[in-house]
């Protein structure tokens, strides 16, 4: 059964509305004032003219990154919902811990793969929508990237080839740091963000490597 959509009320403007509309409106208008709008050096008409020869090319394909700020914005509407919040954290670790410590003891790739997305996703709103000033900067960056590259691959594995789904988390890698300060910029102009995330427990974690 899908979960419905959560909503909003403006209380200075009394307007109402899905979360989802909220980030996405939020989120878009970010990415234009820090200079990283969507889909920056992609051309459609030439992205058209390579399908209809059988041409692959990746590298532009990558470019195109609205699927990306699909799943961001999905990802920031998850955090006012509480199950959703509850089922995640039972997936994560603590941001100075290493995933790949877990998932050396556990066999399924689906169990791989959802780990390091869940863990990656952790680390998006912790440094952006969490945002903690005692980290430098660009602390954890490089995780963040990996850990979603690393479920990219998982989940190919587990599609037997590239599918969406593994193309937007290797976006998602590549741009970690652009996203990331894209948040940033977000929540510093808007209110009623969380200051910290919650405190997780391991223990769900190690259970999933016996």
């Amino acid at each position: 059964m899908q979960t419905p959509q959560a909503h909003y009320t403006d209380l200075k403007s009394g307007k109402t509305g899905t979360l989802d509309s909220f980030f996405c409106e939020k989120f878009v208008k970010a990415r234009i004032a820090t200079g990283n709008g969507s889909n920056e050096g992609y051309n459609e008409e030439w992205a058209g003219l390579l399908r209809q020869a059988g041409i692959s090319d990746k590298g532009h394909e990558m470019l195109f990154d609205e699927d990306a700020n699909m799943y961001i914005i999905q990802l920031l509407g998850s955090l006012a919902n509480p199950q959703a919040m509850r089922w995640q954290e039972r997936h994560i670790i603590g941001i100075k811990s290493d995933v790949g410590q877990f998932v050396n003891g556990i066999r399924e790739r689906s169990k791989k793969y959802l780990i390091y997305r869940i863990n990656a996703d952790f680390l998006m709103v912790t440094l952006s929508v969490f945002d903690d000033s005692r980290l430098p900067p660009d602390a954890y960056i490089d995780k963040g990237q990996f850990y979603y590259r690393a479920a990219a691959g998982y989940r190919q594995e587990m599609d037997g080839r590239r599918s969406h789904i593994s193309e937007v988390l290797e976006k998602l890698s590549l741009g970690f740091g652009k996203y990331v300060l894209i948040l940033r910029y977000m929540k510093s102009r808007e209110s009623g963000f969380p200051n910290k995330p919650n405190k997780i427990s391991n223990q769900s974690l190690e259970d999933l490597a016996t």
